[in-house]
């Protein structure tokens, strides 16, 4: 016999309510009713006994498609509660989360689009089109994949670019959206490939927002908003973590790029130049860097212009080795290195507008500095970036997986996937170089910006000066 029993409930969620109505009254028609009246709008998908007088009740609250709930109640609904526990003095039965019957939803009704032959094998994508896998795959897709494809576009809702890349998507009917998510594909291509700048691509996201306006179908819209949020809704079940995700017709998961992710070392390794550079370039560095902190000591300031009796090869042939991606004219008079946290908000607002802002005569190697004590995923973000072979497409994948609002998951997947050697014998050893030249520089921030000429190094005072127009908030 059950001497002791308690109830344990979500404090938060708890909804209380009186009740005065007799245990005869209570069927499951009365509970569905006192249920609905706590929570106005809601749809029973099931009410069952689970023993003792409590009951189970899987429902969709109002304005959900397909994402579900459950609350546990009694028989006389005094409460409703998202959890529960019963003990008594030798057990306790936690009623686990049901099973909602996520795997055996027909995708089709809510997907974005359709694509393919009807005949075709059916698999479910989830997408970013604005990511480089989401962008590949959507491409793979329309250019015919011999599957009948329900895509469903997801994207970062508080990114307005994403949103304007995206939006026109959901708009219409199947002809006009499977159009909207090429020309969005034709978009990110002519960006990518420079055949037209940030301003005009703007434009254009903004003149089909407007024809969508202009069209002044409440229909469409209000279908837009729906299948909007069943793509929202549907992502938060298949790929909560990933902007990314490809399921077969039984709505398993086929994603190829679904691994397990294995932690990677987050020390950074001390490095000595002369092994590689020289044998007397660590003792010219070190000099420097005394040599500096002694003025800084006096009182000269940080921003000191000092000669660093370095040859050109030397310290040229340290600075290629090092740079992650380039940007400005090769032939440019004033060699500019910009040492830069990929999560840093302020080397994120320098990167935004340093294509474009740059002045002319100018060329920046980008160096990554990580600052772990501030962003303990810039360390693995900028292995992730340094895997890539290609200067251009590190600059890509850098704007792409910048800022601390992107998660690091992607890229410790591809860390996992690579081999070992890689790591500790290719990739590391440019983040050592990288953070130690910083050190003896006296970097002690991000973004920081130098100029070494004829031997010299300048620290500038700040990360505006090399840019066209002035700002003085970098």
């Amino acid at each position: 016999m059950v001497k002791k029993l308690l109830l344990m409930v979500t404090t938060a969620a708890l909804v209380a309510t009186l009740s005065t109505t007799t245990i005869a009254d209570t069927n499951i028609s009365s509970i569905k009713t006192k249920i609905a009246a706590i929570l106005p709008g809601v749809t029973f998908s099931t009410l069952s006994p689970i023993g003792k007088g409590f009951y189970e009740a899987v429902v969709l609250e109002e304005g959900n498609i397909v994402t579900k709930s459950v609350f546990y109640t009694n028989e006389t609904v005094d409460f409703i509660a998202p959890s529960l526990s019963l003990i008594d003095e030798n057990s306790k039965i936690s009623y686990k989360k049901p099973d909602f019957g996520y795997r055996n939803l027909d995708l089709s009704k809510h997907a974005t689009f359709i694509y393919g032959d009807e005949g075709a094998p059916k698999r479910t994508t989830f997408l970013n089109p604005v990511s480089e896998s989401g962008s590949k795959e959507l491409k793979n897709i329309l250019a015919g994949n011999d599957f009948n494809n329900n895509v469903f576009i997801i994207f970062d809702k508080d990114d307005p670019v994403q949103l304007l890349f995206s939006l026109p998507i959901f708009y219409g009917d199947s002809d006009n959206r499977v159009a909207q998510a090429r020309e969005t594909l034709d978009l990110i291509k002519k960006i990518d490939d420079k055949t037209i700048d940030s301003i005009q691509a703007t434009k254009r996201m903004e003149q089909r927002i407007q024809e969508m306006r202009s069209d002044g179908d409440k229909q469409k819209t209000t279908n837009l908003g729906v299948r909007m949020r069943a793509a929202f809704e549907l992502s938060d079940i298949f790929v909560p973590d990933t902007h990314f995700g490809i399921f077969d017709a039984e709505n398993a998961s086929i994603t190829v790029n679904n691994k397990v992710v294995i932690p990677q070392d987050q020390v950074i390794k001390s490095y000595d130049f002369s092994a590689q550079y020289g044998a007397d370039l660590q003792l010219k560095l070190s000099n420097f860097k005394t040599a500096r902190d002694a003025l800084i000591e006096a009182g000269m300031g940080s921003n000191i212009a000092l000669p660093m009796d370095l040859s050109t090869t030397e310290i040229n042939k340290l600075i290629e080795d090092i740079t992650v991606f380039k940007v400005g004219p090769d032939d440019a008079a004033n060699k500019i290195l910009l040492f830069s946290d990929i999560d840093c908000p302020f080397c994120v607002q320098l990167d935004n507008i340093l294509e474009d802002k740059l002045k002319p005569d100018h060329q920046v190697s980008v160096i990554y500095f990580p600052i772990q004590g501030l962003h303990p995923n810039a360390l693995d973000k900028s292995r992730y970036i340094l895997s890539i072979a290609d200067m251009k497409e590190r600059a890509v994948q850098h704007s792409l997986t910048q800022g601390t609002d992107t998660p690091a998951k992607p890229a410790r997947q591809v860390l996992t996937s690579l081999s070992p050697e890689i790591l500790s014998e290719v990739i590391d050893p440019i983040i050592s170089k990288s953070v130690a030249l910083s050190n003896l520089l006296g970097v002690a921030g991000t973004p920081s910006v130098m100029k070494i000429e004829n031997g010299v190094i300048t620290p500038l005072e700040h990360a505006g000066k090399i840019l066209s127009v002035a700002s003085d908030s970098l």
